[in-house]
């Protein structure tokens, strides 16, 4: 059943007749749309060149929600243009991108203007597996400490990757997705990529880390966060690096007991959240340096499991023991007879 004041729209004529221009007016303003044009120009980086031929995808967001999406080819001058219709109203960005030998490229995004051509730069770049031209030119970890006994510590680590050449690095194996290769400490688990969330390829068969995403020329900056569990005391932090690196560094609780300081200088401190934190700087080869952190503490299992490995190692000792005094109180009995 219909509400009274549509009821009463219906039956009274004259007011149904002076809400029409209304209705078609409000109508009129929801879809009016304006000209607008769009200009990408698609340019092959590798090889100076403008890319030809190269199918080019534009896509229209309003507040980050995608409303339109079009698709044209680059001509012999590598622009793709586009001649659409947008909303009159409405606060509006364009981004282009391009899938060229097997890698998406994106554009920057910018804001729609209708009074005038949006231009839009697209570089694009051919792929090599060469990794020669890759290296780490800085990686900085910070590590923390929950205030419960988990037996676990939590990493927050930046890798800055630079990739020196002309060409987008896709990473060595054919039949992989796996690219930049990020070098992690002993027992690191539950990894999550905080810059690129979900570009991440885990290795089983070598325990390694990659990203996914190609990395193009010049820097790629990898953000991680992830956990390390340690089943002792003590844990030795330490890696390997699977490039030429350098400027490494980590930040760990100066209320921490370092132990072991090899191959690592300690260059300065300072304050987080209330907290000291004593930045350490790797100094030797990567293979041959640790830092041993020592007097951690134990989660109440951990304690178990090393409390029963204790009672554990004193029984056979014990048993051990008896054993021998009751074979060697034989001896002395037989010869005294």
């Amino acid at each position: 059943m219909l509400p009274n004041k549509y009821i009463l729209f219906i039956k009274n004529p004259i007011l149904l007749g002076l809400s029409i221009p209304f209705i078609l007016f409000a109508s009129s303003i929801s879809t009016a749309v304006a000209q607008t044009s769009f200009e990408v120009q698609v340019h092959n980086v590798t090889q100076d060149i403008p890319a030809l031929n190269v199918p080019v995808t534009l896509q229209i967001f309003e507040n980050d929600v995608e409303i339109q999406r079009f698709e044209i080819d680059s001509d012999s001058k590598g622009n793709a243009k586009f001649n659409l219709e947008i909303p009159q109203t409405g606060s509006f960005t364009v981004m282009a991108s391009a899938l060229y030998k097997k890698v998406r490229y994106f554009s920057d995004s910018q804001f729609v203007s209708l009074d005038q051509l949006t231009y839009l730069v697209l570089n694009i770049y051919d792929p090599t597996r060469n990794k020669q031209s890759i290296s780490i030119s800085s990686e900085s970890a910070i590590i923390f400490q929950q205030l419960q006994k988990d037996s676990l510590l939590h990493v927050v680590q930046i890798t800055t990757f630079e990739n020196s050449s002309e060409q987008s690095f896709i990473g060595t194996d054919d039949n992989k997705q796996s690219v930049l290769n990020i070098p992690l400490p002993p027992m690191a688990f539950d990894v999550q990529n905080v810059s690129d969330p979900g570009s991440l390829e885990f290795d089983p068969l070598t325990n390694q880390l990659y990203s996914t995403v190609p990395a193009l020329p010049g820097i790629n900056e990898v953000v991680i966060s992830y956990k390390c569990l340690y089943t002792g005391d003590s844990y030795m932090w330490s890696k390997t690096f699977p490039y030429p690196y350098q400027n490494i560094v980590v930040a760990l609780p100066s209320r921490f007991t370092i132990n072991e300081n090899n191959g690592w200088e300690s260059t300065s401190i300072e304050n987080l959240d209330d907290e000291s934190y004593t930045k350490y700087s790797l100094t030797g080869k990567s293979s041959d340096s640790g830092l041993l952190i020592t007097n951690l503490p134990l989660s109440e299992g951990s304690q178990s499991k090393i409390l029963q490995e204790s009672v554990r190692i004193i029984t056979v000792w014990s048993t051990i023991i008896i054993a021998l005094l009751l074979i060697l109180s034989f001896i002395i009995r037989n010869r005294l007879r």
